[in-house]
Formats: C-alpha cells, sequence, structure tokens
C-alpha cells in the first residue's frame, strides 16, 4: 500500500506541476481607475504558486488513492471509505472520462475538416 501511494504522490506532483505551468499565466493583469494595464508576478512568486497548486493537487490524489486502496482491502466495510468511493470518486472518474473522451473526438473532428479544408 506504501508502495501505491509513493507513486501515486511522485506522478501527482509531476502531473501537477506539468498542468499548472501550462494553465496558470505568468502575468496578471489588473486594470486601474484610469484605465491603465499593470502586470506584475516575479518568477519567484510564481514558482511558490504553481509548487502550491501542484502540492495541493498531489495531496488530493493521494488522499483518493488511500481511500481507494483502503476501501478495496477492507471489502468496503470502512463506510467512510465506501461512501467516498462510490458517491464521490467514481462520479468523478465517469465525468472526466467523458469530458475527456469528447475532447478528443472534438480535436480529431476539426483536425479532419482542417484538412479536408485544405486537401479541397
Amino acid at each position: 500500500m506504501e508502495k501505491r501511494l509513493l507513486k501515486t504522490a511522485v506522478y501527482s506532483f509531476l502531473i501537477g506541476f506539468a498542468l499548472t505551468v501550462i494553465f496558470v499565466p505568468i502575468g496578471q493583469e489588473r486594470i486601474g481607475w484610469l484605465g491603465d494595464v499593470s502586470t506584475a508576478v516575479s518568477y519567484p512568486d510564481y514558482f511558490y504558486m504553481v509548487f502550491r497548486y501542484a502540492l495541493m493537487f498531489t495531496a488530493v490524489c493521494v488522499l483518493v488513492a488511500f481511500l481507494r486502496v483502503a476501501n478495496r482491502q477492507t471489502d468496503g466495510k470502512i463506510p467512510l471509505a465506501r461512501f467516498v468511493v462510490e458517491w464521490i470518486i467514481e462520479p468523478l472518474k465517469s465525468l472526466f472520462i467523458g469530458f475527456a473522451s469528447v475532447t478528443m473526438i472534438g480535436i480529431v473532428l476539426v483536425l479532419a475538416v482542417a484538412a479536408f479544408l485544405i486537401l479541397f
């Protein structure tokens, strides 16, 4: 169990770090009273923010992995673990898989239409 949780922690930290770098912008625009726009986030502050989000992602993933392993090892005898797995984790997993598959189908269709328009 510990080996699985350690792997989950390492991989979820790397994935969380990569996703945060991709989706969190480095600068935040602020519009002043006179319409002036200022952007100010230093690199150490940005790195700290990315690191903090990656750690939060890791903590959630390790907690979910622990609850799933605990539920599996006790055959669902722990009520809290069974509740969390059945009512929270499984629906979120289904939602994520559905979102990912619809997104992939959309990307394939857009690429097919783009290839068709370029070739013809």
